[in-house]
């Protein structure tokens, strides 16, 4: 694939977008089906709302691409029942935030309307305007303190940490010339895995109106004459279903004009997904896209890696934190999708106002994508980006945690 020629905008011999047909190919290399066992997860009885392992096959492929694209996706890992109580939480918190930052005359959903811009705070960052990441607050608080992050059944699936362990740390041939494990108390040369760190269930939260975020990486290279196994990893999960409509009376249907394989990628990203340059994880292929690359065939480089993964609720997403990526605008507003735990309208003032209210016109209803996810790194990392000494939105939540 590295050295197969970029499709033409331009080819008339085809139906399909040519762009687009190569995404295909490369979606389906990194996306790792359910299994007839896992599917049945999907169920709402009580049983059924338990995570459940894929088989080492399944594993092996996840962590083939993750290794040679950057990125997988591990279609409907996470049962309903898991991720709901979650992308309600985030969602609550938002406008908690929201209502928090308005006294402060900040406006959060309409930037430039306040007395103030909107800063990163303990609980809220921001990413860009309408784009934040949400860590914590009341709702994420509630359901979290009553389990230890060992529990939490997100951030410690079976199949996640499995992955991880293999990707982390890659046995070699020569394993056993690691003597040097010894020390600390360790095990010695016996190419166990290295610890990891597993991180708290966040949210990156995308409103109607956000625009594509700038190409960029979370974290660098630990070296730059050859390409480690990584150091920091990242778990997307989707929590929203956008592909349904909902009018006032909270009907939904299906917002596609024709039926399509459920499970192929079409392209879909209207509502603030995260796309990613495949293999820019690799600092030879990273270095292809940069303007100053000596062929100047960059832009062409760019534009034949970018994928868009199209997720579903329940759909999980690892990458490599050191690829090239950016966040895809929300433009729910105007595609008028809805779900029914997460329409909003926009209130003049930029506030959220219930659903049922006639006051605003329908066109301004968009979906508010929460897109939780979980930092993973090998345990002697610290990722730098910390907030927890800026100013608190909910400083009471101190008092006991954290």
């Amino acid at each position: 694939w590295k050295g197969s020629k970029a499709p033409s905008r331009n080819d008339k011999n085809s139906n399909i977008d040519p762009m687009l047909s190569y995404e295909r190919q490369i979606i389906s290399q990194v996306t790792i089906p359910p299994t007839a066992y896992t599917l049945r997860s999907t169920s709402t009885t009580p049983e059924h709302q338990k995570c459940k392992s894929l088989p080492p096959e399944h594993i092996q492929k996840a962590v083939n691409a993750l290794s040679k694209f950057g990125f997988c996706i591990l279609r409907r890992l996470y049962p309903p029942g898991i991720i709901q109580p979650y992308a309600k939480a985030v969602l609550s918190d938002l406008q908690s935030a929201i209502q928090v930052l308005r006294k402060r005359n900040i406006e959060l959903l309409e930037p430039g309307l306040g007395e103030r811009e909107p800063l990163s705070h303990r609980e809220l960052a921001m990413r860009e305007d309408l784009r934040v990441d949400l860590r914590y607050g009341p709702a994420l608080h509630d359901l979290l303190y009553p389990q230890s992050s060992e529990n939490c059944p997100i951030a410690n699936h079976p199949t996640i940490l499995e992955i991880l362990s293999q990707v982390f740390s890659p046995k070699g041939r020569h394993y056993r010339g690691n003597y040097g494990r010894w020390n600390f108390n360790g095990n010695g040369p016996d190419g166990s895995p290295q610890p990891i760190s597993v991180g708290r269930v966040g949210s990156v939260i995308t409103m109607p109106n956000c625009g594509d975020q700038a190409i960029h990486a979370d974290t660098p290279h630990l070296f730059e004459h050859l390409d480690l196994a990584p150091h920091y990893i990242d778990l997307f999960i989707n929590a929203t279903d956008t592909q349904t409509q909902s009018n006032d009376n909270g009907n939904s249907c299906n917002c596609n004009d024709h039926e399509e394989d459920e499970d192929e990628f079409n392209g879909d990203s209207h509502v603030g997904g995260t796309a990613f340059l495949a293999g820019t994880h690799k600092l030879e292929i990273c270095a292809m896209c940069m303007p100053e690359h000596e062929n100047g065939r960059s832009r062409t480089e760019k534009l034949k890696r970018i994928i868009r993964p199209s997720l579903e609720p329940g759909d999980a997403l690892l990458f490599d934190c050191r690829i090239l990526h950016f966040g895809l605008a929300n433009n729910s507003h105007s595609q008028q999708l809805d779900c029914p735990s997460n329409t909003h309208k926009r209130h003049p003032r930029g506030g959220i106002i219930p659903k049922n209210n006639s006051t605003t016109p329908s066109n301004t209803a968009g979906v508010c994508r929460p897109m939780l996810y979980v930092n993973y790194t090998q345990e002697w990392f610290s990722d730098p980006k910390n907030w927890d000494d800026r100013d608190s939105l909910f400083p009471e939540l101190y008092n006991d945690r954290l």
